[in-house]
């Protein structure tokens, strides 16, 4: 039997794949691409103190540094801090904005069970990090919108 290769990118790596015919390789480039593409969607976060973030983002300024595509996105200054914004009731108020997309803040409070100034503030939190954004909705009423689908954390020792 002779065997057929073809290619699969893993971020800048090529690795070659052996395939048994077309049929096969179509359907694992769709699975592939699929799983690739749910990955597009999750927001990278890192762990760095105040000090660590300042001298990388200095060194981001100088030149002297490039940060490479896949590290993260947003840092928080601790696990505590990543534990508080997301945590369970959190993550839960995430998911429920991104299922039912409420069409402002009170629509929200109605849905959630939770108090309207209590949401404004968890949810600018958010927005800070990157996990929500705001649309204008009617009338003067702004609607929260979640950016990702999910969180993946790159943590060191160091």
């Amino acid at each position: 039997m002779i065997d057929e290769y073809d290619h699969k990118h893993h971020g800048p790596q090529v690795r070659f794949y052996s395939y048994e015919d077309a049929g096969k390789l179509l359907a694992d480039f769709w699975v592939e691409g699929a799983v690739s593409m749910s990955r597009a969607n999750v927001l990278k976060v890192g762990i760095a103190s105040l000090e660590q973030y300042k001298a990388r983002t200095m060194a981001i300024a100088r030149g002297d540094y490039v940060p490479n595509p896949d590290e993260p996105k947003v840092w928080f200054q601790s696990l505590e801090t990543l534990a508080q914004v997301l945590s369970d009731k959190n993550r839960s108020l995430l998911a429920l904005i991104a299922e039912t997309k409420p069409a402002s803040l009170s629509e929200l409070a109605e849905r959630s069970g939770r108090a309207k100034s209590n949401l404004s503030r968890t949810l600018r939190t958010m927005e800070r990090y990157g996990l929500v954004r705001f649309e204008e909705g009617e009338g003067r009423e702004v609607a929260p919108r979640v950016n990702y689908s999910g969180v993946e954390l790159e943590l060191s020792f160091a």
